[in-house]
């Protein structure tokens, strides 16, 4: 009977205890549910140059599955969604679908520095077609919401893009992107293993002084770039670039100096670049343009004079092929002057 007893007091103490441990682990999740309002920003994260956070690494081909993880504090929100704009390169315009939403599941937690955090995953399967994705992340808890995304100021700050991103209270502009590319693209064989030599043409060599911008025998126009910017010409050939931010002839001259250097120079030069071990050239802008870099372009479909014009340019082509070598263009379609 007295063993009984004990058996019994024994066995009603454990049933305490484990309801009490039940009862706190409920109140926990109770809490979670219903969420208290706060979610802590500094503990989200996710980073497209970690594989625990994003796999495959860079580029994928349509169809691909991406394995996509974020990061919060522990018990800290509800539900982390993730949300993606599908961009078309053949329209130039979001899919109409976009965007597209995609619940995260919990999945445990992760140690990092010390510190325990939830985590959420999911598989996001990528288009069958080419595509671009901008992809973010929006996480609620109770009434609160917050999103996190890629970091970087603006489209041309290429230092900040991509690597984890920033929490913030609304939708930002800028976005981590996952870019979707044909299965079937083959590189080029010939560009496989090409040696490239990139040429700035008004830098690189004078072959025909006849068509310089304002020099003496010229036979293209002295032009006005942009309704008051005249060419300021150096006639001298290793002489130092004017400063456009300093005082003097050259201030404000940052696209309108030119040195005379053409597409004739180069087909000079070739016999020297292929005994360098040179195969391709990539050309810079060569197209009618209004600055001496040519991205601000005017005309896709004429060489610009002062480089010697179509002419040069089927010349150039004509001795690149007697040479086995390739020519690539800089045509960046989506730069234009705002003449």
């Amino acid at each position: 009977m007295i063993t009984s007893s004990r058996f019994r007091w024994r066995a009603l103490l454990l049933a305490v205890v484990c309801f009490l441990v039940t009862a706190a682990v409920s109140r926990h999740h109770v809490a979670a549910a219903v969420g208290d309002g706060q979610i802590q920003q500094a503990a989200l994260r996710h980073d497209t140059f970690d594989s625990f956070y994003r796999a495959p690494f860079g580029a994928v081909a349509a169809g691909t599955s991406v394995h996509l993880r974020f990061r919060t504090a522990q018990a800290d929100v509800q539900n982390v969604t993730l949300f993606y704009y599908q961009f078309d390169p053949a329209t130039g315009a979001n899919t109409p679908n976009s965007p597209v939403s995609v619940p995260m599941t919990a999945a445990g937690t992760r140690v990092e520095n010390g510190t325990t955090y939830d985590l959420w995953e999911c598989n996001l399967t990528t288009p069958s077609a080419p595509a671009i994705l901008y992809y973010k992340f929006r996480i609620t808890d109770g009434g609160a919401t917050a999103y996190y995304s890629d970091a970087y100021a603006d489209d041309n700050d290429n230092l900040n893009q991509g690597g984890d991103g920033a929490a913030s209270a609304f939708e930002p502009f800028p976005a981590f992107q996952l870019t979707v590319y044909a299965p079937n693209f083959q590189t080029p064989a010939w560009l496989q293993n090409a040696n490239v030599y990139q040429i700035f043409p008004d830098r690189f060599r004078n072959g025909d002084k006849t068509n310089d911008y304002c020099v003496a025998g010229s036979t293209v126009p002295c032009p006005v770039f942009y309704g008051n910017q005249t060419v300021l010409p150096h006639t001298v050939w290793n002489e130092q670039i004017g400063d456009p931010r300093a005082p003097g002839p050259f201030n404000g001259a940052y696209g309108t100096q030119f040195y005379g250097g053409d597409l004739k120079g180069i087909e000079l030069k070739l016999d020297y670049l292929q005994n360098l071990g040179i195969d391709t050239i990539y050309l810079n802008p060569i197209f009618a343009a209004r600055s001496n870099h040519r991205y601000d372009t005017d005309d896709y479909l004429q060489v610009d004079a002062a480089l010697g014009g179509d002419a040069a340019y089927q010349s150039l082509v004509a001795a690149v092929n007697q040479r086995g070598m390739r020519i690539i263009l800089d045509a960046v379609f989506n730069h234009a002057s705002s003449d």
